[in-house]
């Protein structure tokens, strides 16, 4: 379909453009919340999202994101991108104690590694999507 630009000349596949949507930001807990039912209880990144209230494709976007790079912490201080290398909590210690549990208990759930590490030591709090 050709269209006449106000310079008389014939442009070919001109798409109109799209008016821009606005963007939720999510908090840090609302993205936390849905990492849990995504990792801990291999529910899919809709049902989650579906829970947790956040944007479906927005949800799958950050599951690919952590499934693309588990190594990483995710931060999500900034809602447009996730930033790579965030504080690591976790120091050699703590690195020790979950490789000796895992061996000790290798069919057990991050929700339980969690509980056992903070219990091991006092004052740490972590996320599960952060272990």
């Amino acid at each position: 379909m050709a269209k006449h630009h106000h310079t008389g000349k014939v442009l070919q596949n001109v798409r109109p453009v799209k008016a821009k949507c606005s963007y939720r930001r999510y908090t840090a807990y609302q993205t936390e919340k849905l990492f849990e039912p995504v990792i801990e209880e291999g529910k899919t990144a809709k049902e989650a999202a579906l829970m947790i209230a956040i944007n479906i494709r927005t949800a799958q976007h950050y599951i690919k994101k952590y499934h693309d790079d588990e190594e990483k912490c995710l931060s999500v201080g900034d809602s447009k991108k996730f930033s790579a290398g965030g504080t690591n909590k976790l120091a050699e210690e703590h690195s020790k104690f979950l490789v000796e549990y895992i061996d000790e208990h290798p069919a057990t759930v991050l929700s339980k590694i969690r509980h056992h590490l903070c219990g091991a030591f006092p004052g740490l709090t972590i996320s599960i999507s952060a272990l």
